[in-house]
């Protein structure tokens, strides 16, 4: 694996079919492509994580796949963020939290898509849930309404 010294370097997704004969080998099958992905990538996205979460089973096999000192940034449940509205998401954020520490040690921090329709008015929300987290994960969010880009300050 290339290691970017204090560097974190990977894509949204390690499954893509179209890497093939180029990231991944050409022989390589869908059950290959995290292994080979993460020779050349020390991080990824957990995309799928947003639309459900992956069994025990799985996510042994994510670990097994990579190598020490790769990083999962797990994105949280759409239940959370868009259903939910990180409002009563108490138990779902148990069982994503859960997830994450199966992966201990691979993963890097848990990431919040906000739904555009999220917005100022919406931040003492967000507030309240990110300070109910425990302090022993790291954790981004991605903000997608528009005012965030055309009003930065409305986001203070």
């Amino acid at each position: 694996m290339n290691t970017l010294k204090g560097y974190y370097l990977g894509c949204p997704v390690w499954s893509n079919k179209d890497w093939v004969g180029e990231l991944f080998t050409r022989d390589a099958k869908p059950k290959d492509f995290l292994g080979q992905y993460a020779t050349v990538f020390n991080t990824v996205e957990g995309n799928t994580t947003f639309y459900g979460l992956p069994t025990e089973a799985t996510l042994t096999r994510w670990r097994q796949d990579t190598p020490e000192g790769f990083q999962f940034a797990l994105k949280f449940s759409q239940t959370i963020s868009h259903d939910k509205r990180l409002t009563n998401a108490e138990s779902e954020t148990a069982l994503f939290l859960d997830m994450v520490d199966t992966l201990s040690g691979r993963t890097g921090p848990a990431f919040l898509q906000l739904p555009a329709s999220f917005g100022p008015d919406d931040l003492v929300v967000l507030d309240r849930y990110l300070a109910a987290l425990p302090k022993t994960y790291a954790y981004a969010v991605e903000v997608r309404h528009e005012i965030f880009y055309s009003q930065a300050e409305a986001a203070l």
